[in-house]
C-alpha cells in the first residue's frame, strides 16, 4: 500500500469558476493520471464509481465531518454548531439508525406514491402562473416546485416560504467552504428552527392531518422514538433538502433538454419518458456531493488514506466514470442501467428522500413539457459551488407556451 500523500495525484480546481461550470472535463483529465482520486484545496476527491460505491460503506472508519466544518467555519458555540453535530447528517451507528427509522417508513415508495396526485396539482398550479410568460429563469421557477410539494407532503402551508427561502438556500450551501456565507448560516439556524417549531405547534392544536409526514413525525415523538430536540432537527434537514436538490436537479435536466430537444419533445408525449428521462440524468449529472473524516486509516486499491483524512465522495460526476460505465458520456434515457447510479449516496447514509425526489421530477417534467414548448436558452447562466449542492444558478429560458 501507498500512501495517498505519497502517490503524484492530480489537484482538482473546485473552485474555479471554469471547474464549475464543467468539472466532467477536469475530472475526466484527471483519471487520467489516477482512476478514482485527486487532491483539492478541502480534502482528498474519490470521484471513481466503484471506489465510492467501496468505501463509501465503511462507516466503521469514518463519520461525516460536519464537526471539521463547524472548526472551519469558525462557529463552535452556537446554535447552528450543536445542530449540525447533533441532526441526523451527523451521526453514523445506533443514533442515526434510530432517528432514521422514525421518519422511514413515511418515505418508501409505498407511502410516496400517495402524493402523485399532489405533485400534479402543484406542478399544474405553477405552470398556470409562469408558462404563459413564455420565458423565465427556470432555476427560480423550478424552486417552487418540490418545497410545495414536500409542504403538501408535510400537511403544511407554503405561505411562509418565500420568507425563510434564503434560509433554506444558505443551509445547503454549508459545503461551499465559503467563509462569507457564515453570518447567514448562523442566522439562518434562528429561521429555521423557529418556522419547524411554529409547524409543530400548529399541528398540535388541529390535530392529526391523514396520517401525514409530520403526523408521522410527531407520533415517533411521542412514542419516545426521538425527542422534540429531534423532531424540530429532522424538520431542518428535510425543508431544505426538499427545497435545494431537487430544485437543483430540475434546473441541471432543462440544461440537458436545451442540448438535446428531441427528448423534451418525448418527455411531453409520454409520462413513462419522463421518469426515464429522471433516472437516466441522475445518473448523468446530478448535484450531491458528500464529506466524510477517517477516524483510522483506509486501506483501498492498492492507497493507504491516513486516518484524519477529509474525504470528498464526488457522487455527482461518479456517473460519467468510462472505466465502469459504458458510452458514459452519452445521455441516454432508454439506457438498460446496468450499474445502479450512486447521486442518492450509499450505505447507511443513502439520501432518504429519494424516492420522493425522482417521483416528483418526473411527473413535474412531464407536465412541464407539455406546456414549456421549444424552450431555447435566453441570456447567460451562473453556476453554484461544486462542493456541496452543485447546479446552476441560473438558467433563463424562453419557450413556446402552450
Amino acid at each position: 500500500m501507498a500512501l495517498a500523500s505519497e502517490i503524484d495525484l492530480p489537484h482538482l480546481p473546485v473552485d474555479d469558476p471554469a471547474f464549475r461550470a464543467d468539472p466532467f472535463a477536469a475530472v475526466e483529465e484527471a483519471r487520467k493520471r489516477h482512476p478514482w482520486l485527486a487532491t483539492t484545496d478541502y480534502g482528498l476527491l474519490i470521484h471513481g464509481y466503484q471506489a465510492i460505491k467501496d468505501i463509501v460503506y465503511q462507516d466503521d472508519k469514518m463519520h461525516p465531518s460536519f464537526d471539521g466544518l463547524v472548526e472551519y467555519y469558525g462557529v463552535q458555540g452556537t446554535p447552528w454548531a450543536k445542530f449540525q453535530v447533533e441532526q441526523i447528517l451527523g451521526h453514523s451507528g445506533e443514533k442515526h439508525q434510530r432517528i432514521r427509522k422514525s421518519v422511514g417508513d413515511a418515505f418508501t415508495p409505498r407511502n410516496v406514491n400517495r402524493y402523485i396526485d399532489v405533485m400534479r396539482k402543484v406542478a399544474t398550479d405553477l405552470l398556470d402562473i409562469w408558462a404563459p410568460k413564455g420565458k423565465c429563469d427556470f432555476a427560480e421557477f423550478a424552486s417552487n416546485y418540490p418545497i410545495a410539494v414536500l409542504c403538501a407532503v408535510m400537511g403544511t402551508s407554503t405561505e411562509e416560504i418565500p420568507s425563510i427561502k434564503r434560509a433554506l438556500e444558505i443551509q445547503t450551501a454549508l459545503l461551499s467552504m465559503d467563509h462569507a456565507i457564515v453570518p447567514e448560516l448562523v442566522a439562518g439556524y434562528d429561521i429555521l428552527y423557529n418556522y419547524s417549531d411554529k409547524v409543530v405547534r400548529e399541528r398540535e392544536a388541529k390535530g392529526p392531518n391523514d396520517g401525514d409526514l409530520l403526523d408521522q413525525l410527531i407520533a415517533a415523538r411521542d412514542a419516545g422514538q426521538i425527542d422534540q430536540t429531534e423532531l424540530l432537527y429532522l424538520l431542518m434537514i428535510l425543508f431544505p433538502a426538499g427545497y435545494d436538490t431537487s430544485k437543483n436537479m430540475l434546473t441541471l435536466t432543462m440544461w440537458q433538454m436545451l442540448k438535446t430537444p428531441e427528448h423534451w419533445v418525448k418527455c411531453a408525449e409520454s409520462l413513462d419518458y419522463a421518469h426515464k428521462i429522471t433516472e437516466e440524468m441522475f445518473r448523468f449529472c446530478s448535484t450531491a456531493t458528500q464529506f466524510r473524516l477517517t477516524d483510522e486509516d483506509v486501506d483501498y486499491d492498492g492507497v493507504t488514506i491516513p486516518r484524519g483524512s477529509t474525504l470528498i465522495f464526488a457522487n455527482n460526476v461518479a456517473g460519467r466514470d468510462r472505466n465502469a460505465i459504458e458510452d458514459a458520456d452519452l445521455f441516454d434515457p432508454e439506457r438498460v442501467h446496468k450499474q445502479r447510479h450512486i447521486s442518492f449516496g450509499r450505505g447507511s447514509h443513502i439520501c432518504l428522500g429519494q424516492h420522493l425526489a425522482k417521483m416528483q421530477i418526473g411527473e413535474g417534467l412531464h407536465l412541464m413539457a407539455q406546456r414549456m414548448r421549444n424552450p431555447r436558452l435566453a441570456g447567460e447562466v451562473t453556476w453554484r459551488p461544486f462542493m456541496g449542492v452543485w447546479g446552476l444558478e441560473t438558467l433563463p429560458i424562453e419557450f413556446d407556451p402552450a
